[in-house]
């Protein structure tokens, strides 16, 4: 119960934040309001934005980890994928991470962040 109620304070804090972020990203000054390319890190490859948004950072999720968790070939490959999504952007990545998830119970499951999240931010996410 503490994880939940931990979990939801956080997301209250972040909302302001994320919804700013995502006001500049859909309407960028000097740019015709209303145009977004939703697309998977796969048919984003040899494609360029100007900005990207990674939703979903979260541990078990990006990289996918499955009931049995994730393989070094496994890990590899979402690795790769995701270092493409990455460098889709010209000038502006954001990175929407967490640290919690929930399942199809509606139960929250705390995990953490995305392991390639830290990997880029370092643990304490300020890179």
């Amino acid at each position: 119960m503490v994880c939940q109620w931990q979990v939801r304070q956080q997301l209250l804090l972040a909302l302001p934040q994320v919804r700013e972020a995502v006001d500049l990203v859909v309407d960028p000054p000097g740019r015709a309001p209303g145009r977004m390319t939703l697309t998977t890190y796969h048919s984003a490859k040899g494609r360029e934005f100007d900005v990207v948004i990674l939703p979903g950072l979260i541990n078990k999720h990006v990289p996918y980890w499955g009931r049995y968790g994730i393989g070094e070939a496994e890990l590899r490959i979402a690795r790769r994928n995701f270092y493409v999504a990455l460098t889709r952007a010209r000038e502006e990545v954001v990175l929407l991470s967490g640290s919690f998830f929930t399942d199809a119970w509606s139960t929250p499951r705390c995990t953490g962040p995305s392991i390639f999240v830290t990997d880029i931010l370092g643990p304490d996410g300020s890179a």
